[in-house]
């Protein structure tokens, strides 16, 4: 089984990656700095912004969970449906 953390270099998506990598999960994490990620551990890092979808669709290829924690901004709506309706296109449950 394979988690996509949206937001997993921030405060809360760390916590979250560290927990699930000592649960023994297999984590991805999609970041806009990639090097970021890699820090957290034994994780995939990718590279994706979801205010340009085109950059994230890779991302969640092939993953059976997701945790997706944006922040509160302007386009926290926008990011929040295109991560649903992106996750939707991938058959992620």
């Amino acid at each position: 089984m394979k988690t996509l953390v949206i937001g997993g270099t921030g405060t809360v998506g760390s916590a979250t990656v560290k927990g699930l990598l000592a649960a023994g999960v297999d984590v991805r994490v999609m970041s806009r700095t990639p090097e970021k990620a890699k820090a957290l551990g034994n994780v995939e890092a990718v590279t994706g912004d979801l205010t340009d979808p085109a950059s994230a669709r890779a991302a969640f290829a092939g993953v059976d969970s997701l945790f997706m924690l944006n922040p509160v901004s302007q386009t926290e709506a926008c990011e929040g449906l295109s991560g649903v309706c992106l996750a939707r296109e991938a058959g992620i449950k």
